[in-house]
């Protein structure tokens, strides 16, 4: 064989590169259904994000990354792949798991299984769970064409219990489960589904497991407890322990497991009556299949916490009106205030977007708007600080010009 017949033509590169440019697309479009289809998710986030975006925002979504887009093409050319709902329930010894197109979505799931009595929905402080999961709770669509039915709006009413004063700082915890223990025992004896959120946008925790355990004792099975796990920053064990104590579990693979938006799931106990599902699509099943890739990965909490003491918030508490919301971080996520109203904070959230840089979106907390930046499953908290300085210098650029 002689040197030129080793020689690839270029016609024949071109048609490899064109090829190789139409898979790329086709798993871009399998990763991105179910999205907003102007190719942009409701996050503001591009269909494809460029390398060099700075991501702190898993307590709000993820974007795909071109790392992300070729992980996701090596896992779907996998032959011997279990399907990500029966994976969900061995690994966590689930009776039950039904899939969704997002955490939202899951509450309808967990609803459903209270069965055609009237029964009143516990929500813990809509502001710091997500956008649409009052209405979810309620039995309303969330969005157009959600997977709702008419009947449940009929037998839910919906209760909420506020985890901040009218200033926007949080309430003590055990201020938080007095209230909720009052709430729900004064709601029999309808039956009562009490979530348990483990945590909120901004790291907090309620009510506690010993309230909802107090509660459960008192109401026998008039009560039952489904556990908002959306966050995804709970251990492996803790979502067994919350099974084997009876409760339901919403959980999501689009926020601290990094994969896009959106994935959620719903498990269930053995106890729980058979739940009903809803249609999903390739996406919800791609975007799994990434999470459960990320599932043994647990980056630092120590190197996190020191990358923010020592490259984000100094340069931030030099700002007149900064404020941190409690400590440096909670379960991760660092939440802080600029001290501007609700319109100018969303205003600047959007412009850092343009520049390359992804936080988590504004929480309302009273007349405070809490910006967060939060650790990731797939962060590398090792190098984190370059990226926290340059997010910091984004923030005061953005503010002398804005």
């Amino acid at each position: 064989m002689n040197a030129a017949s080793l020689m690839t033509s270029p016609a024949a590169i071109a048609v490899d590169v064109e090829r190789a440019q139409e898979e790329e697309a086709r798993a871009l479009a399998e990763l991105g259904q179910g999205v907003d289809e102007r190719g942009r998710n409701p996050y503001g986030l591009p269909a494809l994000a460029g390398d060099g975006l700075i991501h702190f925002g898993s307590c709000t979504a993820n974007p795909v990354t071109p790392a992300l887009l070729a992980r996701h093409q090596v896992l779907r050319s996998a032959t011997a792949t279990i399907a990500p709902e029966r994976y969900l329930q061995l690994l966590y010894g689930a009776a039950q798991c039904r899939l969704a197109a997002s955490g939202t979505d899951a509450e309808y799931s967990a609803a459903l299984a209270m069965g055609d009595e009237p029964f009143h929905n516990v929500l813990i402080d809509p502001n710091e769970i997500g956008s649409g999961c009052a209405r979810a709770a309620a039995g309303l669509a969330h969005v157009r064409g959600g997977p709702v039915t008419a009947p449940l709006a009929l037998r839910v009413e919906l209760a909420s219990i506020a985890l901040r004063d009218a200033r926007g700082h949080a309430l003590a915890g055990d201020v938080v489960d007095a209230r909720v223990i009052d709430l729900v025992q004064g709601l029999a004896p309808r039956p009562v589904l009490l979530h348990h959120v483990p945590c909120t946008k901004t790291g907090l925790a309620a009510p506690s497991e010993a309230a909802c355990i107090e509660l459960q004792r008192a109401l026998g099975p008039r009560l039952r407890v489904v556990v908002d796990a959306s966050q995804g920053r709970q251990g492996h064990g803790d979502v067994r322990r919350w099974l084997d104590l009876g409760w339901a579990v919403i959980v999501t693979g689009s926020k601290f497991r990094g994969a896009p938006p959106f994935c959620g799931a719903t498990l269930f106990p053995e106890d729980w009556p058979r739940a009903l599902g809803f249609p999903i699509g390739a996406g919800v099943v791609a975007r799994w299949r990434l999470a459960i890739d990320a599932l043994a990965l647990e980056p630092s909490r120590r190197d996190w916490a020191r990358a923010l003491e020592e490259a984000l918030l100094p340069p931030l508490r030099r700002l007149p009106h900064f404020e941190l919301d409690g400590a440096t971080e909670r379960q991760g996520i660092c939440s802080f205030d600029l001290g501007l109203d609700a319109a100018r904070t969303l205003a600047l959230h959007r412009r850092l977007i343009a520049r390359g840089v992804f936080i988590g979106q504004p929480v309302a907390a009273g007349a405070r708007r809490l910006l967060r930046v939060a650790l990731g499953a797939r962060t590398e908290t090792a190098a984190a600080g370059a990226d926290l300085e340059r997010l910091a210098d984004a923030i005061r650029r953005e503010l002398a010009h804005g």
